[in-house]
Parts: C-alpha cells; sequence; structure tokens
C-alpha cells in the first residue's frame, strides 16, 4: 500500500481495497496471535476475500502463521491449507502455493513466460461510462424495492471504477438509512420527537404576602392557617429546550454522514443542486420545529398563567371569607367582654372581665379595659383579705383556750397515730404498691410509691418507673426555634432567639426538654422545672414545680405532670385550657395552642380548653399510648400501631400502620416501626418533605419545620429555616427516646 495508494488519502482507500479484493488470485494471511488474526479491520478484509472465493473456486486464500499454534487460528481460516512462516523452506511452498494458481490461469499453449519484471500496478478507473449509468440505475431501482443491501453492491461497484462518483455515495447514504429516496431520508432524520418537561410556574409570593398580611386577625386567624388556601402548585409541559437540543442532534448527524459529506464533496451539475435543496429543506425542517415548539410553550404557559390567577382568586375570597367571620368573632367576643365588666360585682367577675378583654389584644379600648378589671379585681381581693384576717384574729382568740385542752389528750394520740401512719399503714402500701410492679402496672406502681412519700425506698422507686414510662421528648420544635438534649444532660438549641428562648447553655442534669411559642421549659432528674424565654402570660412561672415527671409546652403555656398522675399549667388560660387541676391517674400531657390533652393510664382520653374545631372530642378513644397536640387538632397512637386525629388539619392519618411515635403542629408526623417517617397536612414551605428519612427514633413538630432525630444521635430538619431553626446538622450524641 506504501507505493499503490502512496498519494491516496486515509479516508479514500476503500474503493482502492475494494478493486484488490475483487481483482486478485491469491490473498495471504500472515499472523502471530489469534487476537491479531481476529482483529476487526484484519478479519474485515480476510473474510470479504473468502465471500469472493465460494462464488470463484479460481482464488485461493493462504493462511501463514509464527509463534503460535495451528490449532488458535479462525475457524473459517483453519480449514485452509496453512503453512508454518518458522520451518525451513516455508518460502519455497507458498511459492508453489501461488504458483499453482496463477499456473491455471495461463492458456496450455501459451509459450513458456519471460523471466518475471516488476512492475507497478495502477488500477484504472472509468470516468463514467454505460457501466456506470446502468449500475446507478440497478442502485436506484434496489432503493425502490427496498432492497438495501443490493443497492450497496451496485453503489461500491459504482464506486470501484470512479472513486469520485457522488450519485454512487449518495446512494450508499440512502441505503444506510433505509430510505428509498432523498425525501424519505429526511423523514427517516427527523422522525425522532422531542420530549416536553413539566416545569412549576413560580408562585405569586409578592400577591400571596399582601393577602396574608392583610387578612390576618390576630388570636383568631393566624398566617399559617390562612397560607393552606395558597398550598398549590401550577405546572406547564416546556418543550423547547429539548427540541433546540434535538435539531442540533439531528444537524450534527446530517454533517456526520461520511457518504454524504462525500457526495457534497464530488456533486456537480443536477446532483448538486440536489444536494443543496435536501440540506436546505433540512433546515427549514428544523427551523419549523423550533418555532412550533416556541409557540407552543408560550400557550402553554400563558394557559398556566391563567390557571395560577384563577386558583389565587378562589385562594383569596376563602381568606377573605375566614378573616370576615374572625373579625365578626372578635367583635362578638369583645361585646360579651364588656357586658361582663359592666355587670361584674365580685373579683372573679372582674378577672374574667379581664381575661375577655386580653383575648382580644389591641382592638379598640380593650387593653383599657382589661387594666379597669384588673384594678378592680385587685381592689376587691384587698378589701376581702382584711376581713378575712380580722376573721382570722378573732377566731384565733377563742380557739387558744381549746388548743391547751386539746394538747395534753393529742400527745397521747399521736405516739399512737404515728406507730399507725409510719409504721403499719406505710407498710401495707409498700406491700401493695410492689405487688403492681411486678404484675406489670407500672403507672399505678409508679404513683404507689410516690404516695408513700419518704417511707423506705418508696420515692426513689417512684421516680426510677416514671423515668421509664414518662413520654420524655429530647428534641422539640415550636414556631422559629429547635432545642435538643444531648445524652450528658445539657441542652442546645437553634432558632430566634428575640425573647431569649434559645438561653439554655448553662443547663445541666435535663431529662426531657419542650419548645414552646417562644419560650423553652426543661425537666431536670430531681423532678423540678426550669424555664427561659417570654413570660408575657406567665408561662415560665414553674419555679415552685416538684416531684415533676414530664412537661409540655404550648404557645403560652406550660403543663407538667406530678409524679401522683395529677397534673398543673400555668400561662394563659384563654378558653379554660389551665383548668387540669382536678386530673387523675394521667401517664402523660400534651399542649397545643389552645387546649390541653391527658393521657389515662387505662388508655382513654381527657382535654380541657378550645373547642371550636373539634379538637377536645376524644372521649371516645380507648387503647391510647400516646398523644400530641397541634394548632387546632389532637394526634393520638394506638398500642396496635394506627393513628386516630380530631379537629382542624387532622384528615390523612387514618391509613397509617405501623407507627410508634407521632408528633403534630400546623401538619402531623408519624415515626414507624422500621425507622421511616410519613407526614400529612400543610407544606408550604417542604415541612412534610420527610420520605426520604431513614434510622429516625425520634420527631418533633414546629410551625413550619420537622426535625428527626436519628439512631446515631445526630439531627436531620426540613421545612422552614429564616430563623435558622433548621440548623441541626451539627448537633451529636442527643439522647435517644425511651419507646
Amino acid at each position: 500500500s506504501r507505493i499503490s495508494l502512496e498519494d491516496v488519502p486515509g479516508t479514500e482507500y476503500e474503493p482502492y481495497i475494494f478493486a484488490a479484493l475483487n481483482s486478485a488470485k491469491v490473498m495471504v494471511v500472515v499472523g502471530t496471535s489469534a487476537e491479531n488474526l481476529n482483529a476487526v479491520w484484519v478479519k474485515n478484509e480476510w473474510s470479504r476475500y473468502l465471500s469472493l472465493m465460494r462464488k470463484d473456486r479460481s482464488r485461493l486464500l493462504i493462511p501463514c502463521y509464527r509463534d503460535m499454534d495451528p490449532y488458535d487460528l479462525p475457524e473459517q481460516l483453519s480449514v485452509l491449507a496453512s503453512y508454518d512462516m518458522g520451518k525451513i523452506g516455508f518460502i519455497q511452498d507458498l511459492i508453489r502455493g501461488v504458483d499453482k494458481v496463477l499456473s491455471a490461469e495461463k492458456p496450455r499453449e501459451a509459450a513458456p513466460a519471460p523471466a518475471p519484471v516488476q512492475e507497478r500496478v495502477i488500477v484504472q478507473q472509468s470516468a463514467g461510462g454505460p457501466n456506470v449509468t446502468a449500475l446507478l440505475k440497478r442502485g436506484q431501482q434496489s432503493l425502490e424495492d427496498g432492497d438495501w443491501e443490493k443497492a450497496k453492491d451496485f453503489y461500491d461497484q459504482v464506486l470501484s471504477m470512479d472513486a469520485e462518483n457522488a450519485d454512487a455515495f449518495l446512494g450508499l447514504a440512502l441505503a444506510a438509512s433505509r430510505s428509498r429516496d432523498t425525501k424519505a431520508y429526511l423523514n427517516n432524520l427527523c422522525s425522532e420527537q422531542a420530549k416536553a418537561e413539566s416545569i412549576r410556574l413560580p408562585r405569586d409570593r409578592e400577591h400571596i404576602d399582601a393577602s396574608l398580611t392583610s387578612a390576618v386577625v390576630p388570636g383568631y386567624c393566624e398566617r399559617n392557617e390562612l397560607a393552606s388556601f395558597y398550598d398549590f402548585d401550577v405546572n406547564y409541559p416546556q418543550k423547547l429546550p429539548n427540541e433546540k437540543t434535538l435539531t442540533g442532534l439531528i444537524r450534527k448527524r446530517f454533517d456526520s454522514d461520511r457518504n454524504l459529506a462525500r457526495a457534497f464533496r464530488y456533486a456537480q451539475g443536477d446532483t448538486k443542486q440536489k444536494l443543496e435543496a435536501l440540506r436546505k429543506e433540512l433546515n427549514e425542517r428544523l427551523e419549523q420545529r423550533v418555532k412550533a415548539a416556541e409557540a407552543e410553550d408560550k400557550r402553554a404557559l400563558e394557559k398556566a398563567k391563567t390557571d395560577r390567577a384563577s386558583k389565587l382568586k378562589a385562594a383569596d375570597e376563602n381568606t377573605q371569607e375566614r378573616s370576615r367571620k374572625a373579625q365578626e368573632k372578635r367583635e362578638a367576643e369583645y361585646q360579651e367582654a364588656c357586658r361582663l365588666q359592666e355587670s361584674a360585682e365580685t373579683e372573679t367577675d372582674y378577672w374574667k372581665a379581664r381575661t375577655a378583654f386580653i383575648n382580644n389584644g389591641e382592638y379598640k379600648d380593650a387593653e383599657d379595659r382589661a387594666a379597669a378589671c384588673a384594678k378592680k379585681h385587685q381592689q376587691l381581693k384587698e378589701e376581702k383579705r382584711a376581713a378575712e384576717e380580722r376573721e382570722e384574729a378573732e377566731h384565733q382568740k377563742a380557739s387558744r383556750k381549746i388548743k391547751i385542752i386539746l394538747a395534753i389528750v393529742g400527745a397521747a394520740a399521736i405516739a399512737f397515730v404515728l406507730l399507725l401512719t409510719k409504721v403499719i399503714i406505710p407498710g401495707d402500701k409498700y406491700t401493695s404498691a410492689n405487688a403492681l410492679f411486678e404484675a406489670g402496672e407500672y403507672q399505678k406502681a409508679a404513683t404507689a410509691f410516690y404516695l408513700l412519700g419518704n417511707y423506705s425506698d418508696a420515692r426513689e422507686r417512684s421516680f426510677a418507673l416514671w423515668s421509664e414510662i414518662a413520654q420524655r421528648e429530647s428534641v422539640s420544635a415550636a414556631q422559629v426555634h429547635t432545642v435538643g438534649l444531648r445524652s450528658d444532660g445539657t441542652v442546645v438549641a437553634v432558632g430566634s432567639n428575640r425573647y431569649g428562648q434559645c438561653d439554655v447553655s448553662d443547663w445541666t442534669d435535663i431529662v426531657a426538654v419542650a419548645a414552646g411559642g417562644l419560650h423553652t421549659v426543661g425537666l431536670r432528674a430531681d423532678g423540678t422545672v426550669l424555664a427561659v424565654g417570654t413570660n408575657s402570660s406567665g408561662e415560665c412561672d414553674i419555679g415552685n414545680w416538684t416531684d415533676i415527671v414530664a412537661i409540655a409546652a404550648g404557645q403560652y403555656h406550660t403543663v407538667g405532670l406530678r409524679a401522683d398522675g395529677t397534673v398543673v399549667a400555668v400561662g394563659e388560660n384563654d378558653y379554660g385550657k389551665c383548668y387540669v387541676g382536678n386530673w387523675t391517674d394521667i401517664v402523660a400531657i400534651a399542649a397545643g395552642n389552645d387546649h390541653t390533652v391527658g393521657l389515662l393510664a387505662d388508655g382513654t382520653v381527657v382535654a380541657t380548653g378550645n373547642n371550636e374545631y373539634g379538637q377536645r372530642d376524644v372521649s371516645d378513644w380507648t387503647d391510647i399510648v400516646a398523644i400530641a397536640a397541634g394548632s387546632n387538632h389532637t394526634v393520638g397512637l394506638r398500642a396496635d400501631g394506627t393513628v386516630l386525629a380530631t379537629g382542624s388539619n387532622g384528615s390523612g392519618v387514618d391509613d397509617w400502620k405501623d407507627i410508634v411515635a407521632i408528633a403534630t403542629g400546623p401538619h402531623a408526623v408519624g415515626l414507624r416501626l422500621d425507622g421511616t417517617v410519613v407526614a400529612v397536612g400543610s407544606n408550604s414551605f417542604g415541612e412534610c418533605k420527610v420520605g426520604a428519612w431513614t434510622d429516625i427514633v425520634g420527631i418533633a413538630t414546629g410551625t413550619y419545620h420537622t426535625v428527626g432525630l436519628r439512631a446515631d444521635g445526630t439531627v436531620v430538619a426540613v421545612g422552614s429555616n429564616d430563623y435558622g431553626e433548621c440548623n441541626v446538622s451539627k448537633w451529636k450524641d442527643i439522647k435517644l427516646p425511651k419507646r
């Protein structure tokens, strides 16, 4: 090839190779390994020559090998007579084999040929005579018949005679793409259609913010409640980017078609005009596709905008209607508060009127009226105290004589009472409490041990039991902050600290935490309680609490469970949410915005406070093992792992199964037995996007965010992070809850 193809570019070898294969009587295949003989470009040539041998028995292919086993020759070559190049006399054997073929071609009567003279063989190519024209027509007919392989053969024969025939190269391009003509070629090339992508239309944040801000009625109609009306997405299909990419690929395929490129290079006259028309039509088609996709995308976008405007209008109407009702309610409560003030006579009456005005917030003159009621209440209270002090003084004077007489009798009785109350009765009660413990009645046993006071180790056993059975959380979330309890009893917090609700770095010996609206509560191991943050409604007045075993924090109130199964509460008492003084036999507590929930030892539930949305409708619940109180709803976990809910935003939990823990705010979250998490409800800030969480052992919900505690003590969070309330990724060694 260094001689015969000396002046030919590599891209144009094929016609010469084709001519050589068709004209040669002998092919010698030389190889030193099976891999080399089976290499693609080597095998392609000897395979083609073998095909010619099957049609022409006068041809011969001779395999020659060296440094390899003859059994490793390709199967097609192993059946032929081959020569070992390492043997003596190889050259002579090869010459004899070639000579047999060449001698058979000579006429028998021919005289002996003179000594061979080396000549340079030059392949003469036809410039396009009748044979070329006939082959081109046969190739065109094969294209029309759909016989693509036969068409390729005809066009290859043309190129063997005319290596620069543009019509032959065009025919090869059509045959390769299985196209009968150039129109079909374009149809096949452009047959692929671009796919449309689903695009989410951005929300009109400015419109939504303005609507929500104007509709809020503090204390009656809050922003988070109204935001649910705007919790919708509008999607539309977009095709143009993919269409541009696809049309670019189609142009690239057209330009990279080697046969077509050669046809353009060698084309003249009518063929050249035909090819230029082909390129022009392709460009026009592709431009039309891009324009059509652009128009289609524009129509889809306009439709999406219309859809969004319609949904915004409906949301605005719902928002305004809810705001109007809230305003009417606020006015009605203001008028009721005025009536209470006008008819008030006792200090209790004035206190109720004051509370009613406080609930109205800054509405009209509610603050001034509340202050006036408080002043009148204090005045009546002081008058009552003075009267009681006078009565007490007179009573003490009369009873002093009686006490002297009774002291003598009492001294004798005290000894008997001490024996009875300090030894005999406590011993029996201790035995009964221990029997409850051994029977597995741990809640009743914990209460019974606590009621024995300092008798023996009863108090220690009570608190040890409560630490195992009490509903205590090591992560807690509120409106704009998140709190975590470390294994060493210290506490961390992130988020808004405007009211000092995150000032917990000096807390120690903590066993449970609870995050309220704008305050944080911590339970110490000794049963006392700490609190930081706003105390505008007395929600942090827990300094005198003792023997507490569990805590809960609402928007503006705090609740504690005592070791004896009773409950205490401080803070704002709107709707009576702090009226828990008569509760007994309680084993778990939960606090919502305006209601409080308690779980009894028998698996039933009690609730107090606001019931406007039915959040207190829990009287028929049974077999409950855990409770959670949200904004305006209540959620309960049954022993079988299913979940109940009542109130606003309480739907969507009926089909939950294998749940081991629950948490709720404006949305509800459940922890499954396998460590995965489910969520329903408001998702305005992505607070319900917990589907990918795994290995979770604890959960907590804020107003707009959700927190998960992993089994390795790390924490994850999703949702609103406007105040950094989701910045928990660096937390480590958070205490794992007992389930």
